[in-house]
């Protein structure tokens, strides 16, 4: 048992047939390698914080400062995020346009996505004075639509980032 996969499979049964929905549910898993995320030993969801972080250091240099000195790691605040591919704590609305995205861009729209809710939230996160501040701005006080997020999701340059990243990863394992 998952705890995502009923989540994922509502979104779908929303505009799909049952079955539709099953098949596209598995499709999702398989294609996405979302498998790894849901192991024991959450190896996917693991390497998708040290991506998440390694972003966050070079695309929001401050705001990843500020996350490190209150003690907020990736994990803390991201979790829902990419387990479920955003269903968690946004609208309907939100969640159909980011799957739409995902759906089109693959993983790396993921964190596009997550690095434009922190982007669009950073001036707020940087006067935050307490943990429990920071993690209600970052977890629900979306104060942006749909379209904002989009647009600053794709303002940012992450593939020589994540390129980086996946030949070194390469390169140890050779």
């Amino acid at each position: 048992y998952v705890q995502e996969l009923p989540l994922f499979a509502g979104l779908f049964l929303t505009y799909m047939t049952n079955e539709e929905a099953f098949w596209m549910l598995a499709t999702i898993i398989k294609t996405y390698q979302f498998e790894k995320c849901y192991e024991d030993s959450f190896n996917g969801l693991r390497e998708m914080f040290r991506k998440h972080e390694a972003l966050i250091s070079v695309i929001l240099p401050d705001l990843a400062k500020k996350l490190n000195a209150e003690g907020v790691s990736p994990p803390l605040y991201s979790s829902a995020w990419y387990s479920s591919v955003f269903v968690h704590n946004f609208p309907l609305e939100m969640v159909v346009r980011i799957w739409d995205v995902f759906l089109w861009g693959g993983e790396r729209v993921l964190f596009r996505i997550a690095l434009a809710i922190l982007s669009l939230n950073q001036d707020r996160l940087l006067k935050a004075k307490e943990l429990e501040d920071i993690l209600t701005i970052i977890q629900g006080e979306y104060r942006f639509t749909i379209d904002e997020l989009i647009d600053r999701a794709f303002s940012f340059e992450i593939d020589s980032v994540l390129d980086n990243m996946e030949a070194n990863a390469q390169s140890l394992q050779s």
